[in-house]
C-alpha cells in the first residue's frame, strides 16, 4: 500500500506587535495578527509605557480572545523606545520564524502563512525575508503598493554598506536563529532596530524579497520623519540624528568592523565624529563651544559651523527650510 505525501511541517511562528500611545489604531493592528490563517502562531503584544488608552484596549483583547492562537499582551513600566522594546519582544520570542508589525498597522490574513511557504520553499535557509508593503494613509486610505530592494542581490556587509537596502520592518521577517544569536545587542537609545537586522541577516545565510504585500502600513506612525519647519524642530532632528548615528553606527562597526572594507569603516568612523561631535557640542558650556567650533583636530570647519548655527541659530535655517518647500 502506498503511502501518503508528507506534509509540511508547520514551524512555530512568533508575531510580534510593539505599541506606544496608538489608542487609535492597535485594535485594529492586533485583530488583524490574531485574524492570521497560520495555525502554530504565537503572538506577542507588548506596550511601551503608553500615556492614552492602549494600554486598557489591549486589556479588553486579551480578556476576550478565545482564538486558536496563544496570545501574550504585557506592558513596560517605563518607555523603552524603539530598539531595546524591539529587543525584548525578540526575547520573548521562541518561534523558529519571526515577524511582526506596528501597532498602527493592519496584516492581510496570508501574511505570516506566505512569508513562511515562501521561508520553507528556501529549505528554511534565508536568516532574512521581506515583502512590498500597502501604503497606508493615516485615515486608513491605500495608496498603492511601496516596494522594497530585492535581498538575494545582497551577499555580503559590503553589498549592504554600497547601497543599504529600502526595507519597512512590516514587511521583514527574520529566522529565528538570526534572532536569538543577536538578541541584546541593540543599544540603549537606538531608534530604530530594521538595518541592524537586515545587516545580519546579509552575513549570515542572507535573504529573499517577495513580490506580494502583505501588510498595509500605515505612514506618520512613531517612526515618522520630524518637520524641520522651526528652529527647534529642527535643533531636536539634529540631535536625534547625531545620536541614533552615533549609537548605530558604533554598532555596525563592532559587528561587521573585520569584514567592512578600509573604505566604508573610514566613511563610518567620519560620521561617528561628526555625531559625537554634535552631542558634546550640545553639552558644551559658553568656553568649551567656542573653543570646539573655533579648532576640532577630527572634524573640519565647515561641519563645525554647520552644526553651530543648527544647535545654536536653528531659527536661521528652518526658514531657509520653509522657502525651499515654498
Amino acid at each position: 500500500m502506498m503511502s501518503e505525501p508528507s506534509k509540511p511541517s508547520q514551524p512555530l511562528v512568533s508575531c510580534l506587535i510593539p505599541t506606544y500611545n496608538q489608542e487609535a489604531t492597535v485594535e485594529e493592528a492586533v485583530r488583524s495578527a490574531l485574524a492570521q490563517t497560520y495555525p502554530a502562531l504565537e503572538i506577542f503584544v507588548s506596550d511601551d509605557g503608553s500615556s492614552d488608552q492602549t494600554w486598557p484596549i489591549l486589556q479588553s483583547i486579551e480578556r476576550d480572545y478565545a482564538g486558536p492562537h496563544r496570545l501574550v499582551v504585557r506592558r513596560n513600566e517605563r518607555n523603552l523606545g524603539i530598539a531595546r522594546h524591539a529587543a525584548l519582544l525578540f526575547a520573548l520570542s521562541q518561534g523558529e520564524f519571526v515577524c511582526g508589525i506596528g501597532g498602527d498597522d493592519v496584516a492581510l490574513p496570508q501574511w505570516v502563512s506566505t512569508l513562511v511557504c515562501a521561508w520553507q520553499a528556501h529549505d528554511c535557509q534565508p536568516d532574512l525575508v521581506a515583502a512590498p508593503v500597502i501604503d497606508m494613509d493615516a485615515t486608513g486610505q491605500c495608496h498603492g503598493v511601496l516596494a522594497v530592494s530585492d535581498l538575494s542581490t545582497y551577499r555580503s556587509a559590503d553589498d549592504w554598506a554600497d547601497n543599504p537596502p529600502f526595507i519597512i520592518g512590516a514587511g521583514l521577517a527574520y529566522s529565528g536563529r538570526i534572532i536569538k544569536q543577536h538578541v541584546n545587542d541593540f543599544p540603549e537609545g537606538l531608534n530604530h532596530e530594521d538595518q541592524l537586522g537586515v545587516l545580519r541577516g546579509i552575513m549570515g545565510r542572507g535573504g529573499i524579497t517577495l513580490a506580494e504585500p502583505l501588510v498595509k502600513y500605515r505612514r506618520g506612525g512613531i517612526s515618522r520623519k520630524l518637520s524641520l519647519h522651526t528652529g527647534e524642530a529642527l535643533r531636536r532632528k539634529v540631535l536625534f540624528d547625531a545620536r541614533n548615528d552615533w549609537l548605530y553606527l558604533s554598532q555596525v562597526l563592532k559587528e561587521a568592523g573585520d569584514v567592512l572594507s578600509d573604505r566604508h569603516v573610514q566613511r563610518m568612523q567620519k560620521l561617528i565624529r561628526r555625531a559625537r561631535y554634535i552631542l558634546d557640542l550640545e553639552a558644551a558650556d559658553l568656553g568649551t563651544l567656542l573653543a570646539m567650533t573655533w579648532h576640532h583636530p577630527q572634524v573640519d570647519a565647515g561641519f563645525r559651523i554647520r552644526s553651530l548655527v543648527q544647535l545654536k541659530c536653528p531659527g536661521l535655517p528652518a526658514a531657509v527650510n520653509r522657502l525651499k518647500n515654498k
